[in-house]
């Protein structure tokens, strides 16, 4: 099992980076997968549920930690998880949600 670390801080190489690998050390010898929001920017929260009634787990719970840690979260996605296999089920969301993150990466790429 490799230990992966989640850093939010929008500084790339922060003291809260260094930090967190220092607990990923100790938690396991192997080097950890680092995750760094702050080069990667734009963030998809993906949850599955049993059923329809947990949908908004994912907008109350995981939009706001990962915009804390400083990404850009345009839509999270609930699935049920009787549908997860079905293709179908991604289409209207994606239809709705493509544009939004391609418009959020161009505008990253004009800035960058």
């Amino acid at each position: 099992m490799t230990t992966a670390v989640l850093v939010g801080n929008p500084n790339a190489g922060s003291r809260t980076l260094a930090a967190a690998l220092e607990v990923a050390a100790r938690l396991q010898d192997d080097t950890p997968q680092v995750v760094a929001l702050a080069t990667l920017g734009t963030s998809v929260p993906v949850m599955l549920g049993a059923e329809q009634a947990h949908a908004l787990a994912a907008e109350v719970f995981l939009r706001p930690v990962i915009t804390e840690l400083g990404a850009v979260v345009p839509a999270c996605l609930f699935v049920v998880e009787s549908s997860y296999d079905d293709p179908a089920t991604y289409d209207a969301w994606a239809a709705r949600t493509r544009p939004v993150v391609d418009t959020l990466v161009r505008t990253k790429m004009e800035v960058a």
